[in-house]
């Protein structure tokens, strides 16, 4: 409790306190005191003896704010270290004490803080462009809305109010059926934080109206039950409408880029060449056949075969179309009699030339990543060419007892630069019973659960402990192993393609020759 001054000075408030006796006030003495107290402007609040806060008068309730809110609170701590130690007291007859506050600057502070405060509210309320609303939870009506419920709905302030809960009929039945949940979230959440809803509102026109609303507790009774809450909802119909388009545009692009793409995805069976082939691919997502990747098998005759896997950057209708323009692009060159490192380089030229911007949007630049293998089974031979994709893979069935050997040629991705050329050997040997795999970095960049990649040399050894199974069930055991590590989930397209020289091979000619035009 704070000491009764005996002296003042000019910063101090004067004590009321005769200093001849001691002030011992009977209870309708406090009360005149604290009514003449307030005409003269003093804050005065009425103490009991343990130093709680009984009851107050205006001024004070203006100093200390809500008055309901601080009595049976202590008063030194409602009043706070600047407001009690210039504070006076008289003793009452019940062991209690009026504290009398006349610092009227304090109180002038106060009022003018309050003035500022409610001129802001005011403003917010009238310039915020979402509706505010306080919302009485015990009768379920709508106690206060701001003038911007009019905009968005149609019906003023006054005609919500007066709705009452027939206002939920303006709610959408399927959103409205969710609302339970939703106030039980808002209800169960400390005061100060949001709950957020969506819904759609029927406006007086007929129309649907989307909100995202977000409300709080804003009032409770004694026992902590939320008896109002407030909340603040934002019209976000033409976000909606525009969400809709673009997905009603990109379904639109999908089935485009599906009936693209189903071409380049075909299954193939084995060609008359002692070849066996066999190609597996799974789209980054199951919901669309849509992605960059392809494979090709061309029967160049004379019992050459060329195989072809590539990746082309990007999904959806750009990747579908300049998956069919490389595609066979490099089907026709390699018909032409182009050896797969020109039949890529003629590749590069043009998609360097083509670019991006084709169309009349933005386009993914027409990158390309290939892999083209000519194999000639009666030489017992098979050309390479490497542009920035994975190394193919040669398994052995001879003395070698099925080694995998990746191959050592290659160059930079297709599109990159205006000219293209490779390093390294580009020629292998192929024998009988020997594979071909080739495939796309969705398998090597494949990773497991600690974020780790398949990589090239788990390839190697899943293809090494298959080689001696047929093309189908090689390309089913690989399919099995990157499923085992990846625990199922696929985040980029796997496209493999596998060739076996069939048993026996055809009896070999004199030599192969190496074509490089």
């Amino acid at each position: 409790m704070p000491a009764r001054p005996t002296s003042s000075g000019p910063d101090r408030p004067v004590a009321i306190t005769a200093p001849s006796r001691p002030a011992l006030l009977t209870a309708a003495d406090g009360d005149a005191v604290s009514r003449a107290a307030g005409l003269l402007g003093s804050a005065v609040l009425r103490v009991d003896g343990a130093g709680r806060v009984v009851d107050l008068n205006g001024p004070a309730a203006i100093l200390v704010g809500d008055a309901a809110a601080v009595v049976g609170r202590d008063a030194e701590r409602v009043l706070g270290d600047h407001l009690w130690r210039g504070a006076d007291s008289l003793d009452t007859a019940d062991g209690g004490r009026l504290v009398l506050l006349r610092d009227g600057t304090a109180l002038q502070e106060a009022e003018t803080a309050r003035d500022a405060s409610e001129r802001l509210a005011r403003a917010l309320l009238v310039t915020i462009p979402d509706i505010v609303y306080l919302f009485d939870i015990a009768a379920g009506r709508n106690m206060w809305f701001n003038r911007e419920v009019a905009e968005v709905t149609g019906y003023t302030a006054s005609e919500m109010r007066a709705m009452g809960r027939g206002v939920n009929g303006l709610v959408h039945p399927d959103d409205l059926a969710r609302w339970p949940a939703f106030v039980a979230e808002r209800d169960a959440l400390p005061d100060g934080a949001f709950a957020a809803f969506e819904y759609r509102v029927r406006h007086r026109d007929g129309r649907w109206r989307w909100l995202s609303a977000r409300e709080t507790v804003f009032a409770r009774d004694a026992d902590g039950r939320p008896t109002q809450a407030f909340g603040v909802a934002q019209d976000v119909t033409a976000q909606k409408e525009a969400e809709r388009t673009l997905a009603e545009r990109a379904e639109h692009q999908g089935r485009i880029a599906e009936a693209l793409q189903r071409p380049l995805l075909q299954a193939l069976a084995s060609n008359e060449t002692g070849l066996r082939v066999h190609t597996v691919y799974r789209p980054a997502s199951d919901e669309a056949l849509v992605g960059g990747d392809f494979f090709d098998v061309v029967d160049l005759g004379a019992g050459r075969t060329a195989l072809v896997v590539g990746d082309v950057m990007g999904k959806g209708l750009q990747a579908a179309a300049h998956t069919a323009q490389a595609k066979f692009m490099l089907r026709t060159l390699l018909l032409e009699g182009h050896a797969p490192p020109a039949a890529l380089a003629h590749l590069n030229g043009y998609l360097y030339a083509s670019g991006p911007g084709v169309a009349s949007e933005p386009e993914t630049p027409p990158f390309v990543a290939a892999a083209v293998a000519v194999v000639d089974v009666e030489a017992g031979a098979v050309q390479f060419a490497v542009a920035g994709a994975e190394p193919p893979l040669v398994a052995r069935l001879d003395g070698s007892g099925g080694a995998v050997e990746p191959v050592a040629c290659g160059g930079l991705p297709l599109g990159v630069l205006p000219d293209w050329e490779q390093d390294g050997p580009d020629v292998v040997a192929l024998g009988p019973g020997d594979l071909v795999a080739l495939y796309t970095d969705g398998i090597t960049e494949a990773r497991n659960a600690a974020g780790d990649l398949f990589g090239v040399g788990r390839m190697r050894s899943a293809l090494g402990g298959a080689c001696r199974l047929p093309p189908d069930a090689v390309g089913a055991a690989l399919v099995d192993r990157i499923r085992a590590w990846t625990d199922g989930v696929r985040h980029d397209d796997t496209c493999l393609l596998v060739a076996q020289v069939a048993h026996p091979a055809p009896a070999p000619r004199s030599s192969y020759v190496v074509r490089h035009g």
